[in-house]
């Protein structure tokens, strides 16, 4: 019995790790772990083309319904990569650049062959050195239709990822925005995302020029990953969302099947414990009652007859007679 269950046992790890196997490497969205990383390193079901920059002006934009710039988040430093998501139209690509989803133009930018080593610049900061801290806003204006992000410390320290033109604060220094990734200390978990007025920052690293060899193509998308995986990597995040919960379903049915055996043979166990204790206490008691029975000298079957006539005169007299 105990092969049987461990048999059992067995054929049903095997079932679900062939399960997950089957369900998670064919996705048709990048997971999160996969997001930053190389073309290479996702399943050979999700295989992206990237398009390198090669002029200046050249922005990632919100949405696909917009050239200008109050529609882009920033400017894409010249010489690096956006990874291509989705041939959107005759118009845009739908591009990833480093964890950020936008938009970009398609004549702005240059297919390529092979997966680069560097698509983004790495460990770009900057620092905001205002006396008493500076707002972080989720758009580079100088109005209260312009929502505060978050209100930045004394001298705290940026991530850069690009520039855009916006309203001039000070005059004379300017009307460039940073858009850039504050990692709060207080809340590790937690990272925001704005413009801050460049006029208030300094210490920019700067951003060395990337020099890979790349070789230019005018097919980045295979017909069927276009049709197909391009296409369902558009899809809304409630739809992601259905597909997760479909694929989990049955990992969780597997999971409870294969543990299911051993509860209930724990619950038997405790069963059949409570079973024999009780039966135990009965049987103690059966034997206690049974023993000042056998102790009773009036109810002893194997009593000679003088021990009778000792204790019934009545029966001495009869036995005369």
């Amino acid at each position: 019995m105990i092969k049987k269950l461990f048999n059992h046992k067995i054929l049903l790890f095997y079932l679900a790790t062939l399960f997950l196997n089957l369900c998670f490497t064919p996705l048709p969205f990048t997971p999160l772990f996969l997001k930053n990383a190389p073309a290479s390193a996702s399943s050979r079901y999700i295989t992206y083309s990237y398009a390198q920059v090669t002029e200046d002006n050249v922005f990632l934009y919100k949405t696909n319904l917009s050239t200008f710039e109050t529609n882009a988040y920033f400017e894409i430093p010249k010489t690096y990569f956006v990874m291509l998501l989705n041939n959107i139209d005759d118009t845009f690509y739908k591009v990833q650049y480093q964890n950020l989803t936008g938009y970009v133009l398609k004549n702005k930018v240059v297919p390529v062959q092979e997966t680069p080593t560097t698509p983004y610049p790495s460990n770009i900061t900057f620092r905001v050195y205002a006396q008493d801290g500076l707002e972080m806003k989720d758009s580079p204006i100088n109005s209260s239709s312009a929502q505060t992000v978050f209100s930045l410390p004394t001298l705290p320290t940026l991530t850069y990822y690009g520039k855009l033109n916006g309203d001039e604060l000070v005059p004379d220094r300017g009307s460039t925005w940073y858009y850039c990734k504050f990692d709060s200390e207080s809340s590790p978990s937690n990272s925001y995302y704005g413009y801050v007025y460049a006029g208030f920052c300094d210490n920019l690293t700067q951003i060395p020029v990337n020099n890979e060899n790349v070789t230019p193509t005018s097919n980045p998308f295979n017909k069927e990953d276009n049709e197909y995986l391009y296409s369902l990597a558009n899809l809304t995040p409630q739809l992601k969302a259905i597909i997760v919960v479909c694929v989990c379903a049955p990992c969780i049915a597997i999971i409870f099947l294969l543990f299911k055996p051993f509860k209930i043979k724990e619950n038997l166990s405790t069963k059949n414990k409570q079973i024999k204790n009780t039966l135990k206490n009965k049987y103690s008691t059966f034997k206690n009652s049974n023993k000042k029975f056998s102790n009773n000298k009036y109810l002893t079957p194997k009593r000679n007859q003088s021990e009778l006539n000792s204790t019934n005169p009545s029966l001495e007299e009869d036995n005369t007679i």
